[in-house]
C-alpha cells in the first residue's frame, strides 16, 4: 500500500459505483437527476428494494474512507488494507445479487 493508498481507494470507489450503476440499470431504476456517489446510489437502490438495506452502512463507511484518501488525506496502511478487503467483499456481494427488472403491472 503506502504511497498508492489514494489510488487503491479511488479504484475501489470507482468499481463500487460502477457496480451500483450496473445494478440500477439492470433493475431499470431511473437515476436521472438522482444523487451520485456510492451512498446516494445505494440509498436509491434500497428505496427501490433492489439491494438489501444492510449493505448501506458498509458502503457508507467505505465511501467515507475512500473520499478522505481521494481528497488528499493520508490514510494509514492498515486502514487502507482493511477498507480494500471489506470493499472487495461488498463488491463481490453486489456482483452476486440477483437483479430483476420490476414486474409489469399492466
Amino acid at each position: 500500500m503506502g504511497a498508492d493508498n489514494a489510488l487503491a481507494l479511488a479504484c475501489l470507489r470507482i468499481d463500487i459505483e460502477r457496480e451500483l450503476r450496473r445494478i440500477a440499470h439492470a433493475a431499470q431504476v431511473d437515476l436521472t437527476g438522482r444523487p451520485v456517489g456510492i451512498t446516494g446510489l445505494a440509498r436509491e437502490l434500497v428505496s427501490n428494494e433492489v439491494i438489501p438495506a444492510a449493505i448501506v452502512e458498509a458502503l457508507y463507511e467505505i465511501a467515507k474512507v475512500c473520499n478522505r484518501g481521494i481528497h488528499g488525506e493520508e490514510i494509514p496502511n492498515d486502514l487502507t488494507a482493511a477498507v480494500i478487503r471489506v470493499g472487495g467483499q461488498v463488491l463481490e456481494r453486489l456482483r452476486l445479487l440477483p437483479v430483476q427488472p420490476p414486474s409489469c403491472t399492466c
